[in-house]
């Protein structure tokens, strides 16, 4: 294979030896500072020539300048066949070429006036040659040219429109097993919508001054590690039963984005057209394949839109000793007696069912330990502890004597409806209100996430009685014909019970609206968080036994090995905090914790650092009220915060980076690199030479590398 200079040699010499080219200029990635370097690279090059004629005629010029040809295209020859592409033989003409020694030359020809007009129009533009001096001086060739691009607000609206219209189409394609039509409505008209989506969000996050490459293949770069490998789960075979779960994955990671970026940019989000979209979706998705109709008279959802009276959720793969529900953990442990049943709701189902009136029963959040039990119990991997993994969420289960006793692991929708599959109990426990009590906790955690729906699927028709009890309304069941079973599916709407029971203040908490943080509930709950916070930091330092007790009690989440240095803040006193297992933070860590607050697995926090979750309009009028929003933290797994770093609502900060001593962070950093400065930008990636220094010319001289 021939060398990139024996092959830019051979350019220039053949241009040298030819008086009919006047001038040489290359583009494209071998050009691109930033484009990775590989064997595949092809040449992009331009002759610049009094005139095309006497090229397109002689057809065995390329092989005889260049060497033997393995196979080509002449593009060109074809324009009449693509009117829309303007290509005038003319003015240029190009040949695609793959020599047989591996190399591709991608070589045009162009006349000296087109050459002019156009020579600006590609920053990576670099010229070689110029005999005549008839080019113009331009810049250093440079990526700028391929930089992603701030959208207009009609912009983003149109993409938002695109992908939940064309949706439509998507999902009468999945109900008709029209693979091939799915296919192309997917790849070449919906998911080009998901990567602009995806590519605004990377121009935020680095100010507008990168290039996602062609068909984005350079956004893993910039994006956090949970938005690429959600987007990488979005692609799918042509298995109608993947493609359903796929899209349904496509959906969420492209409303949260569109939210995410509408917010950036201060574009409003359509979320009524959004959420209308995807609940047709999902309702074509239940239709069986004998329906003779789309819509027939059941009941609404809450939201005038009805349901199928022959339900089949997306992504319900539910097994009869398993309940999958996603939470927020907002609450570490509980007794039972504290997590009674909401408004009285979810009564005992059955006067067979004996309540048990001990109380040495606590409701937890499960650690990883306790989530792996749960899923040992599936019977195989599902699509919702998928999700689960990529999306984050939280488990819930119920201890006595130390052992798990009952439990429940899943997601909640970027669309306000929590998924509940079957409760999982052990059989000893069965019919004596545990899963009352669980259930009991799945309201309350969904009231906290803001879900106005629960949604729950099981094969479990004997439990049928128990969900109506609990004030669920059967909705529906789908028969599967190859194997006999029957799946139920039922629904309870939270609405009218969430501004009942959280005071229409409280409730906003979690949702990103607009609230009252005066409001007497909140802050009635919020000095007693904040008292527990005060016992905290009296504590001494040979105190540590004393310390971990109260965390785990303290905070939401809680995992192994968990210390923080007192005094340590918290505007809620960690409640809505998830500490994942070794987590270290420093002396004066203050937790703007008025929502989640979410950290992960051995990330460290120097002194001073704030995680804030709280904004205020700008308004003025709406900031002499007292108005406020929350926006949620996510910090990934083995971070490093510096000393005073202050990370800003809303922020998500990807796996292993570091951020420096005194940044402020006020858009999301993608995993595995260092960033710093105020604002908080990229300033390069781990890479090798982190793995030979730890500081400066200081080697690291320690097996572990």
């Amino acid at each position: 294979m021939r060398t990139e200079q024996e092959i830019y040699d051979l350019i220039l010499k053949v241009a040298k030896e030819d008086e009919r080219i006047r001038a040489v200029y290359i583009d494209g990635s071998r050009t691109n500072p930033n484009a990775p370097r590989d064997i595949f690279q092809d040449y992009d090059v331009g002759y610049v020539v009094r005139e095309t004629e006497s090229f397109i005629k002689d057809r065995d010029w390329t092989e005889r300048m260049f060497g033997k040809i393995l196979y080509m295209q002449r593009p060109d020859e074809f324009a009449e066949f693509f009117p829309d592409e303007g290509v005038d033989p003319a003015k240029s003409y190009g040949w695609l070429m793959q020599f047989a020694d591996g190399n591709r030359i991608d070589l045009h020809v162009e006349t000296i006036a087109n050459a002019q007009e156009g020579i600006f129009d590609d920053t990576l533009r670099k010229i070689l040659l110029d005999k005549d001096g008839i080019l113009p001086e331009i810049p250093e060739s440079n990526d700028s040219g391929y930089f992603v691009k701030k959208p207009a607000q009609e912009e983003y609206i149109c993409a938002c429109n695109e992908f939940w219209w064309c949706l439509n189409n998507v999902a009468k394609g999945l109900w008709r097993g029209e693979m091939t039509y799915v296919q192309h409505m997917v790849n070449h008209v919906v998911r080009i919508q998901l990567e602009k989506l995806l590519s605004w969000k990377v121009g935020l996050i680095t100010d507008w001054s990168v290039s996602v490459g062609k068909s984005g293949k350079y956004m893993n770069r910039w994006l956090p590690e949970k938005d690429w490998n959600e987007y990488l789960s979005t692609w799918f075979s042509c298995d109608v039963k993947e493609a359903w779960e796929a899209a349904v994955r496509m959906c969420t990671l492209f409303d949260r984005t569109a939210k995410e970026v509408g917010a950036g940019l201060g574009y409003e989000y359509n979320q009524v057209e959004a959420e209308n979209s995807f609940s047709y979706f999902r309702h074509v998705r239940m239709l069986p394949r004998d329906a003779e109709e789309v819509y027939t008279d059941v009941p609404e959802d809450g939201q005038g839109r009805t349901l199928s009276a022959n339900a089949k959720e997306v992504g319900a793969c539910c097994h009869e000793d398993v309940c999958r529900m996603a939470s927020s953990a907002d609450a570490a442990v509980c007794t039972s007696k504290e997590a009674g049943t909401p408004n009285g709701q979810c009564g005992a189902g059955s006067d067979e069912i004996q309540r048990e009136e001990n109380t040495d029963f606590e409701i937890i959040s499960l650690d990883e330990a306790g989530r792996e039990e749960i899923e040992n119990r599936l019977d195989q991997y599902d699509v919702q502890y998928i999700s689960y993994r990529l999306n984050g969420g939280a488990a819930v289960g119920i201890k006595r004597d130390g052992r798990l006793i009952a439990g429940a692991i899943g997601y909640m929708s970027a669309f306000h409806i929590l998924y509940v599959g079957t409760v999982f109990v052990d059989e000893e426990y069965r019919r004596r209100g545990i899963g009352t009590m669980l259930m009991a906790e799945v309201e309350r955690r969904a009231l906290a996430l803001g879900a106005d729906t629960i949604r729950l699927d099981t094969f479990n028709w004997q439990g049928r009685d128990f969900y109506k009890a609990c004030g669920f309304e059967e909705i529906g069941r789908y028969e599967h014909r190859e194997d006999g079973f029957s799946e139920h599916f039922f629904m309870k709407r939270l609405t009218k019970q969430k501004t009942e029971e959280a005071g229409g203040m409280r409730e906003k908490l979690h949702t990103g609206e607009l609230y009252l943080p005066n409001d007497e509930e909140i802050m009635k709950e919020q000095m007693v968080y904040q008292d527990r916070l005060c016992e905290y930091n009296r504590t001494k330092p040979s105190e540590a036994e004393k310390r971990t007790k109260m965390l785990k009690e303290m905070l939401a989440d809680c995992g192994e090995g968990v210390y923080i240095e007192a005094p340590f803040y918290s505007n809620f006193g960690g409640h809505h905090c998830h500490f994942g297992k070794m987590v270290y933070a420093n002396y004066h860590l203050t937790c703007v914790d008025d929502t989640h607050i979410y950290i992960g697995d051995y990330t460290m926090i120097g002194p001073n650092v704030t995680i804030a979750t709280a904004g205020h309009p700008i308004l003025p009028k709406l900031r002499e009220k007292v108005y406020q929003y929350n926006m949620p933290v996510h910090i990934g797994r083995n971070c490093w915060l510096g000393a005073g770093a202050v990370i800003m609502p809303g922020v998500t900060i990807g796996d292993n980076t570091v951020i420096g001593a005194g940044s402020v962070v006020t858009k999301d950093i993608p995993a595995n690199v260092v960033a710093i400065g105020n604002p908080c930008r990229v300033m390069r990636e781990i890479n090798e030479h982190d793995r030979e220094y730890y500081y400066k010319d200081r080697k690291i001289e320690i097996e572990e590398k």
